[in-house]
């Protein structure tokens, strides 16, 4: 489940959003490249092991690509982006939680929800044997 957690994860979305469900894949690859012009995705880019300057030209040689081509190529690039910021949750559990759409089949949890997630739901008290703590 995609988590929408700070600003960088936030542009990650519009950028899902626009290559998804808007099928613009030249806007998706210009906010990618203004994602990799931005300093607030550092731990991001420090997280995926590559610098900003090598993602942006990676990206930036996309930009020649008929449109065909650039759908099929972007997410091969957006997804380890995606999932620097995605979690693992129960299938059971995940229609309990509130959530929203990307696509069918990508799902996401705003800010809100993600901040009061623990393991066991939505702000529900975990105790926790005085041993662990």
């Amino acid at each position: 489940m995609f988590c929408v957690v700070d600003d960088t994860s936030e542009s990650l979305k519009r950028i899902a959003i626009e290559l998804w469900s808007n099928k613009n894949a030249r806007e998706a690859l210009d906010l990618i490249i203004n994602l990799c012009d931005s300093s607030s995705s550092d731990p991001l880019f420090e997280f995926l092991k590559i610098s900003r300057d090598n993602a942006k030209s990676i990206a930036e040689s996309m930009k020649n690509k008929a449109d065909r081509e650039l759908k099929l190529s972007l997410p091969r690039l957006l997804r380890p982006m995606l999932q620097a910021y995605t979690i693992s949750i129960p299938v059971r559990r995940f229609d309990q939680l509130p959530h929203a759409k990307i696509v069918d089949g990508m799902y996401y949890f705003d800010r809100v929800t993600y901040e009061a997630l623990n393991a066991t739901g939505l702000g529900e008290e975990v105790a926790l044997p005085d041993w662990i703590v």
